[in-house]
């Protein structure tokens, strides 16, 4: 009945409902992962102080959310599995407000697999005052009223996050996704987040850059030091993935990843069923470890600006766009964005230019990237693409970490303004820190 009412094709409805894999035993040792709660709420009092010393910021905080889990697998095949799922999760978010009453944010974010990993508390310290700082530019910065359709360089971690999110979530992510059965709209969407068959039609065609090759590399520990909390061992099926997975060479799509329900193309797990972490459980999802993206053809950020400008004037347009920070909010929405003057190359940094849909679609028309590489590590939830929202701080996701270039440059995106301030009713009480002085 199913079937009939789903019109599935004969292809389609042969496609076997599980792969066969090995039989495989793992017992992985978890890291040491200490949890003392006063030591912790130090720690949040001294980082949430730097921003005592700047009245500007009408409301801060400062959250650290640590997860220590051993999953335990067994099948009926035989296969036994025990494997740690940790992450730790410093947040730290801070608000001002502009002239015109419009509120402005910044954010830092940091991930590691134990409290060892956390960054020196010192040197968090520093980032908080270079956050705060930015805060207090981005408050007195211009409002973009404009529309723009150009050419855009994303650099730093603007670009990791671009790729993070376009390349392994939503309708385009390089994920195998079989078109679920059921019959009621609402519970597809709901279920399978829509049906992904049209990446895999891509196979064995571009949808990249000619020059840009995507690897995952799930078994990599460390990058230049940098510990890298998307890496596994044993996926969440009890799946050993292989050491390399191409999934896109030289700008062709060569396979995706898969867990052992077989789709259309892909047949075979892979080994990329992964722990996610969800409302403060586990639940399994097919989704990326450890991925590493290069190109043949890297240039320098100053290379990649002359080009930005150049494409932009061949447009005839007045100014063009870097953007150098997004909100992780899994929406694209820039925090630093600069106008870049297209004759002496000054930067100037706007607030409320809002990204126009970004797709795969966009990546495949990448004018260039940067021949320097940055780590990238996240919580990454492939369906939504955001893991916490302001104010409700709920860290979800698979645990991934991104090896790519620190800059990419779009041939072209939409870029939106405001044409009039989002709000006129400004504070009636002023902020009392700002009074004691």
């Amino acid at each position: 009945m199913v079937f009939e009412q789903k019109d599935i094709s004969e292809k389609d409805s042969l496609i076997a409902d599980f792969c066969e894999v090995p039989v495989v035993k793992m017992d992985i040792p978890s890291p040491e992962f200490d949890f003392d709660k006063k030591h912790f709420e130090n720690i949040a009092r001294q980082l949430s102080s730097v921003l005592k010393n700047y009245p500007d910021i009408i409301h801060s905080n400062v959250e650290i959310f640590l997860f220590k889990s051993d999953a335990y697998f067994l099948n009926s095949e035989g296969t036994e599995i025990k494997s740690p799922v940790n992450i730790v999760v410093l947040n730290i978010n801070a608000y001002s407000m502009a002239d015109d009453g419009q509120t402005v944010y910044d954010q830092l974010v940091y991930y590691a697999l134990s409290p060892n990993d956390i960054p020196d508390i010192e040197k968090i310290k520093k980032d908080i005052g270079i956050m705060a700082d930015n805060l207090i530019e981005l408050r007195k910065a211009e409002l973009f009223t404009e529309s723009y359709s150009g050419p855009v360089l994303f650099e730093g971690i603007a670009a990791a996050e671009l790729f993070a999110q376009k390349l392994f979530s939503g309708a385009d992510g390089l994920i195998a996704n079989r078109e679920p059965l059921y019959v009621d709209r609402q519970m597809t969407m709901f279920q399978g987040r829509g049906n992904n068959k049209s990446i895999e039609q891509k196979i064995n065609k571009r949808i990249l850059s000619k020059d840009i090759t995507i690897k995952a590399l799930p078994k990599l520990k460390e990058y230049k030091g940098i510990k890298l909390v998307g890496s596994f061992e044993v996926d969440a099926e009890g799946v050993v993935p292989p050491d390399e997975l191409i999934l896109v060479e030289n700008g062709i799509l060569k396979t995706l990843l898969n867990g052992r329900t077989p789709s259309s193309k892909i047949k075979k797990s892979n080994g990329y069923k992964r722990y996610t972490i969800q409302q403060g459980g586990l639940s399994r999802m097919i989704g990326p470890g450890v991925i590493s993206i290069s190109s043949l053809k890297g240039k320098s950020i100053e290379e990649l600006k002359k080009i930005l400008i150049e494409t932009a004037e061949d447009e005839c347009l007045d100014y063009a766009f870097i953007i150098r920070k997004l909100a992780t909010s899994g929406f694209l929405s820039p925090i630093n964005i600069y106008r870049v003057n297209l004759k002496n190359g000054e930067e100037k940094l706007v607030r409320s230019a809002n990204l126009g849909t970004i797709n795969i679609r966009n990546l495949k028309k990448t004018i260039g990237v940067s021949n320097k590489k940055i780590v990238y590590n996240t919580l990454l939830s492939r369906n939504f693409g955001a893991y916490y929202s302001f104010g409700s701080f709920t860290p979800s996701g698979m645990p991934a970490s991104f090896i790519v270039p620190d800059a990419i440059l779009i041939e072209e995106l939409e870029i939106s303004g405001q044409e009039a301030p989002v709000s006129l009713e400004l504070p009636v009480v002023e902020n009392p820190v700002k009074r004691k002085e």
